[in-house]
């Protein structure tokens, strides 16, 4: 919708610029003014088309209760009420195409439920503008205002986005699912422990000398799992060196309770890994716990220093 909107703009942009042509058409030849028709036409089709195919991209995104709010007669009058403004009064043709550039952000913004009153917005703008007089360094506050709130308002929408996404019947059966399944697993093997965290892990051999560090490369070779058993990644069998704090963050809690030569079973929850978002690709749904048997095959291999 942003460029469709930002397309509209430029259309009333072209406006601006087409209030000189009384003057030019005196002088008109007869290869200007078929330049002229032919640009008319064409340019007519070319934003007619771009328009046309950004409208249906808009519409078939849109659920199928909001589709009937939108329809191309009612966008044909707004766009022949923009081609027929009076282009004489420049003033009121740049008003309209900044007020055009308020109304998409008003419009994105209150899709959200933080919401602008347009009263209150306007008159505001109103007062800003109409000062005759601005402090050196006003601008620069009120923008980074501006954009301290906008920072705000967006943790705040992830956070109901998030909310909403672990309230999912997906998310709440993963979750419920992972839950169970570690606690199955607990119940049988008293080896089993879990951290403060929430990790929950079995430590078959810890390996020897010093524990592994977040600011260490290892090597390691891993396979993770569902709690279906469904493998959705593992390493080569001869393992694969990375940095061991760019791991999800149960994987990396694991990995430090380890040392050279050590092996362990990681019982990862959603938390810990990757959340109510998953990896779809991965086929690792939200709120998905994750298993890793993980053996350190070496830490900061001596190929990888030079």
């Amino acid at each position: 919708m942003k460029k469709f909107l930002l397309a509209c703009g430029a259309a009333a942009m072209m406006l601006s610029v087409a209030s000189c042509g009384g003057s030019a058409e005196k002088g008109a030849t007869d290869e200007t003014k078929s330049l002229s028709d032919s640009l008319s036409i064409v340019g007519g089709q070319s934003m007619g088309l771009e328009i046309n195919q950004q409208w249906q991209m808009f519409i078939n995104q849109q659920p199928d209760s909001l589709k009937s709010k939108y329809n191309k007669k009612d966008f044909l009058r707004g766009f022949q009420a923009a081609l027929k403004t009076d282009t004489t009064n420049q003033s009121y043709i740049m008003g309209f195409n900044v007020g055009l550039n308020g109304w998409n952000f008003a419009l994105r913004q209150n899709a959200t439920p933080v919401r602008i009153d347009l009263n209150t917005f306007y008159k505001e703008f109103e007062k800003s503008f109409m000062l005759d007089s601005i402090a050196p360094n006003e601008v620069g506050l009120v923008q980074s205002k501006f954009q301290s709130l906008m920072g705000r308002i967006q943790e705040a929408q992830m956070k109901v986005a998030q909310e909403a996404k672990a309230k999912s019947p997906e998310a709440v059966a993963n979750k419920n699912a992972g839950e169970a399944y570690v606690k199955k697993m607990k119940e049988a093997d008293s080896a089993i422990k879990t951290s403060d965290s929430g990790l929950s892990y079995k430590i078959e051999n810890a390996g020897q000398g010093d524990k592994v560090k977040s600011s260490d490369r290892v090597k390691i070779r891993y396979t993770g799992k569902l709690v279906d058993g469904t493998v959705f990644d593992e390493s080569p069998a001869d393992g694969v060196t990375l940095p061991a704090g760019n791991f999800v963050p149960g994987f990396t809690e694991g990995l430090l309770m380890l040392a050279k030569g050590g092996k362990a079973t990681l019982y990862i929850p959603a938390d810990l890994a990757y959340g109510v978002d998953g990896i779809p690709q991965a086929g690792i749904g939200p709120n998905s716990t994750l298993v890793f048997d993980v053996d350190v095959l070496d830490v900061n291999p001596a190929e990888d220093k030079k």
